[in-house]
């Protein structure tokens, strides 16, 4: 059996690409470069806009009617924000969920079979450290967290994701070594959100321990080095948000005090 995988959208789903790959290709399946070579094609969609949104609909609809010899997966965000609307235009699409990657290889398996299998839902599962396949570049994507705890009405994220998730330290720091040590340069997906998780009392990836782990890697001096870069500019960023914070701070209470002047000032009016 070969499987054709097209991705869309942002880093951290290229890297969901290369997942699926590296699961399929570890039960034996065989990954190609053309549609034309395939017998099963995944589309790990993004979802994350409204043009974006009619590009996956389009795209899934066309792959049905051009290759109606071919089994189609859907795969990505879609899967879990819009699964209504994925039904009605792909009735016969199985789905892999963002959470579910490590089902890929059975999904696959059985949709090559014929059966329509949708593995949905969230999942505390790691995505570092497990099987990947990458596109051949110098730079390994590397995810330390997956998820939000925002609540914004204009984002999807979080419908697609999840809650926020943070991944053990000692698993990124290990995949990123693994990583250098194959000639690749690790590219972290950052989450400006991901110290908060201690205060939801899970696995809290810290930026500070985190960079630590990779200045303690007695590999390539670049590396370290690199490392220490990271490390001076986290530092200078620190000191940028302390000096925002007195800032805001020194800014609410004159506000405090033009609220109560104010207040004052109407009183004074109505009497």
């Amino acid at each position: 059996m070969k499987v054709f995988i097209e991705s869309y959208g942002c880093t951290f789903n290229q890297a969901d690409g290369q997942i699926i790959a590296g699961n399929l290709q570890a039960n034996d399946i065989e990954i190609v470069d053309s549609i034309d070579e395939a017998d099963v094609v995944i589309v790990n969609t993004c979802y994350v806009k409204l043009p974006t949104e009619d590009k996956m609909t389009f795209r899934i609809q066309k792959l049905q009617k051009e290759f109606p010899d071919k089994k189609v997966i859907v795969g990505g965000c879609m899967v879990e924000i819009d699964p209504e609307k994925l039904d009605k235009i792909g009735p016969d699409v199985s789905w892999i969920g963002p959470h579910q990657l490590n089902k890929s290889a059975s999904v696959v398996n059985a949709t090559y079979c014929g059966d329509v299998i949708r593995e949905t839902g969230f999942s505390k599962e790691s995505k570092v450290c497990v099987p990947k396949v990458g596109d051949d570049s110098l730079i390994h994507i590397l995810q330390i967290c997956e998820g939000c705890l925002g609540a914004c009405t204009f984002c999807c994220t979080r419908f697609a994701r999840g809650p926020l998730n943070s991944y053990p330290i000692s698993d990124i720091v290990f995949e990123a070594q693994r990583a250098i040590e194959n000639g690749t340069d690790p590219r972290i997906i950052w989450k400006k959100t991901a110290a908060q998780t201690a205060i939801k009392g899970e696995i809290c990836t810290d930026d500070i321990e985190l960079i630590s782990g990779f200045a303690d890697y007695d590999g390539e001096e670049d590396s370290t080095a690199r490392a220490g870069k990271i490390t001076f500019l986290l530092d200078r960023t620190r000191q940028r948000l302390s000096a925002l914070k007195k800032e805001t701070d020194e800014k609410r209470r004159l506000y405090r005090i033009l609220g109560t002047f104010v207040g004052a000032l109407a009183a004074a009016i109505l009497i």
